[in-house]
């Protein structure tokens, strides 16, 4: 800080601070403006991430692409198709 913005900070004759007064009142006015915009930056956040995570928005975006991935996931978690037969009678 320079030492007339020190200077100006200082009291008056009159003992006020007026000057201090001012600048703490406009950074409480910045600080709550900026607390404001953060807020409404992570609520835009947030529902943007939850659409991306949601199966749903996938799934009635990409349609086809969708009953592709779950036949897939299903044939994996199924043994792909390659199972041992056991017979009944012979172990």
């Amino acid at each position: 800080m320079s030492e007339s913005a020190i200077g100006s900070c200082l009291p008056r004759s009159n003992g006020a601070y007026k000057n201090a007064e001012d600048e703490i009142d406009r950074l409480k006015a910045d600080i709550a403006i900026r607390r404001q915009r953060v807020v409404v930056s992570v609520g835009e956040l947030r529902r943007r991430v939850d659409g991306i995570i949601d199966w749903r928005h996938w799934v009635d975006e990409y349609p086809l692409r969708s009953i592709g991935v779950a036949i897939a996931v299903g044939f994996i978690l199924g043994g792909g198709g390659n199972r041992r037969r056991i017979a009944s009678g012979s172990r």
